[in-house]
């Protein structure tokens, strides 16, 4: 198990910032159930963090999909 923390900046455009949290939210309930991850989305409105937790090469394989993310 290991546990990871990451900061990046938000693209998302201030009137759009609402519904991308929300989306990356609704999405990461259901995958990060299904890998076993667990962990804590903070969106400051400029910068997301994001703490996760889990088995080792699901959360490796996570935060690459995450880098590929373009809203961040």
């Amino acid at each position: 198990m290991i546990s990871l923390l990451y900061v990046s900046h938000s693209l998302a455009a201030d009137k759009e910032a609402d519904h991308v949290v929300q989306a990356i939210v609704d999405t990461s309930i259901a995958r990060n159930r299904a890998l076993e991850v667990t962990g804590a989305l903070v969106f400051t409105g400029v910068h997301f963090s994001q703490f996760l937790e889990g088995p080792d090469q699901a959360v490796m394989n996570l935060m690459e999909s995450i880098r590929r993310d373009p809203r961040h």
